[in-house]
């Protein structure tokens, strides 16, 4: 982290502190070092990584990243309190460019969603025995191509 201008810096060595010796430690800055030459961002080359917040990759609930405000279109968050007052909310509303102040409560959402999923299901029979056909004909192709030592 860098200091601002009107910010004063004071180091101070405290080796009798250190939790590895210096030697080991200055080793592993040597290491990081060349790894980081190896692998590390090179001139010219684009920034690495994903554009986007990890759990828009990988959702850490049923309901990540599937609720978007009817409003202004932004991907719900979901607030971090305890499990049962958990609630998603458009985050736009919070910095003012969403006139919307809507919480739904999580639990909520998530039973309503799985009744919904049910009652969809139940109300086309074919469609899931086709699934459920084309699921296990997938498997046992997956099956016949692993090699038998597995």
């Amino acid at each position: 982290m860098t200091a601002k201008k009107e910010q004063r810096v004071v180091e101070s060595e405290r080796p009798h502190l250190a939790i590895v010796s210096t030697e080991i430690f200055n080793e592993a800055q040597r290491k990081l070092a060349k790894l980081h030459e190896i692998y590390g961002r090179q001139e010219g080359q684009l920034c690495r990584g994903t554009k986007v917040h990890y759990t828009q990759v990988y959702p850490t609930m049923l309901l990540g990243g599937l609720i978007y405000c009817e409003f202004c279109g932004a991907r719900m968050h979901i607030g971090a309190k305890g499990r049962e007052s958990r609630r998603m909310y458009c985050p736009n509303h919070r910095i003012g460019t969403c006139a919307r102040s809507v919480l739904v409560p999580l639990e909520m959402a998530e039973q309503k969603m799985g009744a919904l999923l049910g009652e969809m299901l139940e109300s086309y029979p074919a469609w899931v025995q086709t699934a459920v056909a084309r699921m296990g004909a997938a498997l046992v192709q997956a099956d016949a191509q692993m090699p038998a030592e597995l």
